[in-house]
């Protein structure tokens, strides 16, 4: 039993592995890409996501950005938030894991930020937004992007509209 788990955590991480040479050969993204894997349809961690994407990749220098998400809001709207050119793909839930497992193995490239604070496993960030300290907002600003110094920012009317009353 413990041999086929361990094998098809293996399987699921090769995979991974093969999404990643798929992306980086299929994309054509250069060294100045961040690449940004948004694995859930949680409102609050895609909201503050492409919240804060443009301030991430100014502040790390990125040139352009590319967003693999399953979530339909994100893949439509997520050209508005930046004036960086930004590209999204649709990404299942399944090939994500995939990425996710490949990247517990090692940190394999600098460029891959994954907008999550449950995700990879063993990742328990939305645990410190329960002592009411820290917000899930400066979670995703400072713990996933590093935006230092920090600066809250206006949510636009039209992301809280869409990803709050589930507008489309």
């Amino acid at each position: 039993m413990m041999l086929f788990l361990f094998l098809k955590k293996l399987f699921i991480t090769f995979f991974g592995w093969f999404q990643w040479k798929k992306i980086k050969l299929g994309k054509m993204i250069g060294n100045s890409t961040a690449v940004i894997l948004m694995p859930s349809l949680n409102t609050e961690y895609n909201l503050y996501t492409l919240l804060y994407l443009h301030d991430f990749l100014e502040s790390h220098m990125f040139h352009d950005a590319l967003l693999l998400t399953f979530d339909r809001r994100v893949l439509k709207y997520a050209s508005y938030v930046s004036e960086y050119p930004i590209s999204t793909v649709y990404f299942s839930r399944k090939n994500a894991e995939s990425i996710m497992q490949y990247a517990m193995l090692y940190d394999f490239d600098h460029r891959l930020y994954i907008a999550s604070l449950d995700e990879p496993t063993g990742r328990r960030g939305a645990e410190l937004t329960g002592s009411g300290k820290i917000t899930t907002e400066e979670l995703i600003a400072i713990g996933i992007f590093d935006i230092f110094p920090y600066k809250k920012r206006a949510c636009p009317s039209f992301l809280k509209e869409l990803f709050f009353t589930g507008g489309m």
